[in-house]
């Protein structure tokens, strides 16, 4: 069973600054590739636009009688040029769609890695309140009703009032606990 230490403040900047050059390193190599590919697509569908050479040689042999060779050339030229016109137009625009998705896709990252540590450390302040403030004053209040239970001075639902508010204290302790764990998990996982 694996229980990740608490973060200090330090370690939270350190990780957010891993996680953000991660993120754009690895964002720039796909970016790179994806760029890369389009381009040479891009490059493919204008050179559809100019004439083809081509220059060939053959040689037949038809029921046995060989001799049959020659030689071939011509050019290719295209008559109708604006459908490969926009198909250029199309891929141009294929290009920005990509690079704009790329880029969403970044700031989504980025946006949910910031969330979750604003959530972190809204967690650790909480854990921090109901440890140093919270449990100690409601352990104190559960050992006064204690001693005034003996007493006599109170009666005996005003002391379960007063382990209840204790007991839930300690829920309430574990449970930010278990939080502040799974969101540290969350963390190391988004910058792996």
């Amino acid at each position: 069973f694996y229980i990740p230490k608490v973060l200090s403040e330090e370690e939270l900047e350190l990780l957010t600054v891993h996680y953000r050059l991660q993120i754009l390193s690895n964002y720039t190599k796909v970016y790179e590739y994806e760029l890369q590919a389009n381009m040479y697509e891009l490059k493919k569908e204008r050179a559809m636009l100019f004439p083809e050479f081509y220059a060939g040689y053959f040689s037949q042999q038809i029921d046995n009688i060989q001799g049959f060779h020659g030689w071939e050339a011509g050019v290719s030229i295209p008559l109708i040029a604006w459908s490969q016109a926009h198909k250029i137009k199309a891929k141009n625009i294929e290009n920005e769609i990509k690079n704009n998705e790329l880029k969403n896709s970044l700031r989504s990252l980025e946006y949910l890695f910031d969330a979750e540590v604003k959530k972190y450390r809204l967690l650790k302040e909480e854990l921090r309140f109901i440890k140093e403030i919270a449990l100690p004053n409601a352990k104190i209040s559960s050992e006064k009703a204690d001693i005034l239970f003996k007493t006599g001075e109170i009666a005996w639902y005003e002391y379960l009032e007063s382990f209840e508010i204790f007991t839930k204290s300690k829920l309430v302790y574990y449970d930010l606990l278990n939080e502040l764990i799974e969101t540290r998990l969350k963390l190391e996982y988004l910058t792996e």
